[in-house]
């Protein structure tokens, strides 16, 4: 009896020193879940962290109250976390981040940008699986955004993304991408998120275009799901044409895409994409059948007005030159003698740079018809 009484007490002591280490580990740490990085009239980085108010979390009650952000300014990134280390008194845990979202004061600045990449790069605590996104403003008004339903704005953000890019052809952008692409010289087009005038909406307006850790452009969310189409990144491509008056839907899937380089004294290169494609409504007020002219009609149309859209971003890019569907990269790995004897000089190949694009839809549906 004296035995079980013993080992009872012992069970005991073992439970109640592990709830009150669970206890001080609540207590004495930050769980970032979200990251937003400024940059303030001084030069000084601003780091606002958002976190989930944990304060009434128990081993017994899982109860979160919602929401918190803490902001610390520093020269350097490191000096920022010390600030919000000073101000909490809490020790930061970055194990649990979901979003960085960086604003486009920053971007626009080469020297922060490199220094912002090599901080979380060097941050074994932060996962290379994170969203990173650019915010038009100032990063902490997105990491502090409320949502009606009551969301955590880090999960607000995610799904955001998650969903244009399922739907308007936004490429998801995470920590490893990033740093994957900057390490290859490749250009790459970060999700820029904005508010409306009274910051009760959140949104992605389109994409920055990096080229060489440099901001060169924005570009609109037609125009990214144009370039994501190009570079294989995105399946699909949504639009509009005019066909006699009336404004028609397209859903284009890419099932086959296929890159040809040439090397005729200048760099070639074909691109060729075979479209499986969906008209989502067809209003004709004449009240005509449809038939195989009909679908010839819109299928001519659909190639040349996916062509145009198509070229004339490529051209407008690679004339300033931006490598903007990295052809430099792929000529690299699969076209060894082209890249040596051609690619001495970036500006000069692309200058030269012949690009056609072919495009072949073949229309399985059409839907939503009015007659």
């Amino acid at each position: 009896m004296k035995k079980i009484l013993h080992n009872l007490v012992i069970v005991l002591v073992i439970v109640l020193l592990k709830s009150c280490t669970y206890s001080l580990n609540i207590d004495t740490k930050l769980f970032v879940s979200g990251i937003g990085v400024d940059v303030n009239d001084e030069g000084d980085f601003s780091l606002s962290f958002s976190y989930p108010d944990i304060s009434e979390f128990s081993p017994e009650s899982s109860k979160i109250k919602g929401d918190g952000s803490v902001c610390g300014f520093g020269k350097t990134f490191y000096e920022a976390v010390e600030d919000i280390v000073s101000k909490t008194h809490k020790t930061v845990d970055l194990e649990h981040v979901k979003v960085v979202t960086i604003s486009s004061k920053v971007l626009n600045n080469h020297n922060n940008f490199e220094r912002l990449l090599d901080y979380l790069s060097h941050n074994s605590q932060i996962s290379r699986r994170v969203y990173v996104c650019a915010s038009d403003g100032e990063a902490r008004d997105f990491i502090n955004f409320k949502t009606k339903s009551g969301e955590h704005s880090q999960v607000f953000i995610s799904e955001l993304i998650e969903h244009n890019s399922k739907e308007n052809g936004i490429n998801l952008v995470t920590l490893n991408n990033l740093l994957d692409y900057f390490s290859q010289n490749k250009s790459i087009l970060l999700p820029v998120l904005k508010l409306n005038n009274d910051k009760s909406t959140m949104y992605i307006s389109g994409s920055y275009v990096f080229d060489n850790y440099k901001l060169v452009e924005e570009i609109n969310l037609k125009d990214t799901m144009i370039i994501n189409f190009l570079r294989g990144d995105s399946f699909k491509i949504l639009n509009d044409f005019k066909y006699q008056d009336n404004n028609i839907d397209f859903e284009a899937q890419n099932i086959d895409r296929k890159i040809k380089i040439s090397d005729y004294g200048n760099v070639s290169v074909a691109l060729n994409f075979n479209l499986k494609t969906k008209i989502k409504n067809c209003l004709d007020s004449q009240h005509r059948r449809i038939n195989s002219n009909f679908i010839n009609d819109i299928k001519n149309i659909l190639d040349k007005d996916i062509y145009n859209n198509c070229i004339n971003l490529v051209d407008r890019f690679y004339k300033n030159g931006i490598d903007i569907l990295n052809f430099e990269n792929h000529i690299y790995k699969f076209n060894t003698n082209i890249w040596r004897n051609n690619i001495n000089e970036k500006q000069e190949w692309m200058n030269k740079l012949e690009v056609r694009i072919n495009i072949d839809n073949n229309i399985v549906n059409i839907g939503n018809i009015s007659f």
